[in-house]
């Protein structure tokens, strides 16, 4: 949710991290999510869409282990 940071206006923005979580089958699934998957969500646009791609990415670098 603190990523999202809002709703839309019939929905909260906890309303919207459930729709995210159920449509694309769990917290495991983010990291295969796609931008066109994304923004098929009511409540994710373009924008919201690149700021979660972009918070995954961080988690998959901050999870893959370091090489010299």
């Amino acid at each position: 949710m603190i990523i999202l940071k809002t709703g839309t206006k019939e929905h909260t923005v906890k309303e919207v991290a459930n729709d995210l979580l159920i449509n694309i089958g769990g917290v495991d699934k983010l990291k295969d999510v796609t931008i066109n998957s994304l923004i098929k969500i009511k409540g994710i646009g373009k924008v919201k869409a690149i700021e979660l791609l972009a918070v995954v990415e961080l988690a998959k670098r901050i999870n893959s282990p370091v090489s010299d």
